[in-house]
């Protein structure tokens, strides 16, 4: 007798929608029809003081999309990174402004103390899945010279200018090599002020980068 491993991997382990937590219907699927229709689609960011090209976020940062967030990053919740993957390679389909063909995905790093904690990169995981659903080829091109405090974290007066300063010359670009013409995706979970995807996006461009659209799954709206 054949035992059918799926249907006992699906009893014992059901895959769950990462926004409401609750089992899939059908193995392989990366959000819940409920959550579907439920999800808000974010806008096309253009901040003119930002040195990406533009940002795109799959989904505005609020409610099951904010909470999904913080499992990932803090409750160990590492296998969403497929089902948030294939929702940022979804949104950038859909924007006809970006130009996917000989794209390069890459991301922006944790620091080497946030990682030890954590035990895994977040936006690593999310480009990797992203990369994968687009069959684009996914490349470190940064690291993190500097260990900085949360931006998330940074509020009150100021904010924006304060999380500018705070991720000021923290990364620089690892492979120069691969940066030079490139066309790349740059990745992170969530755009807030935009401080640290321009900063890295900064110094991309300053090693002969293209064009950096930043994408990530998402986005609190222009500031």
């Amino acid at each position: 007798m054949r035992i059918d491993f799926t249907f006992l991997l699906d009893l014992l382990f059901p895959e769950k929608c990462p926004y409401c937590v609750k089992p899939f219907s059908r193995r392989g699927e990366y959000r819940c029809a409920k959550c579907a229709d439920g999800l808000v689609a974010a806008p096309t960011r253009r901040d003119a003081e930002a040195f990406y090209d533009r940002a795109v976020s799959a989904f505005v940062y609020v409610d099951s999309v904010r909470d999904a967030v913080i499992r990932y990053k803090f409750s160990g919740h590492a296998d969403y990174a497929r089902s948030f993957g294939r929702a940022v390679a979804e949104r950038l389909r859909g924007e006809d402004a970006v130009d996917l063909a000989d794209a390069v995905v890459t991301w922006v790093p944790l620091s080497r103390k946030r990682l030890k904690e954590r035990g895994y990169d977040q936006a690593e995981l999310l480009a990797r899945a992203a990369a994968k659903s687009l069959k684009l080829q996914v490349l470190p091109t940064l690291r993190r010279v500097r260990n900085t405090a949360a931006n998330s974290s940074i509020s009150g007066g100021d904010g924006a200018k304060l999380r500018r300063e705070n991720v000021e010359n923290a990364f620089e670009v690892a492979y120069p090599a691969t940066v030079r013409g490139a066309k790349l995706l740059l990745i992170d979970d969530v755009i807030t002020t935009g401080a640290t995807l321009s900063q890295c996006a900064r110094v991309l461009k300053m090693s002969g980068a293209e064009t950096v659209i930043a994408a990530t799954l998402a986005g609190t709206g222009n500031r």
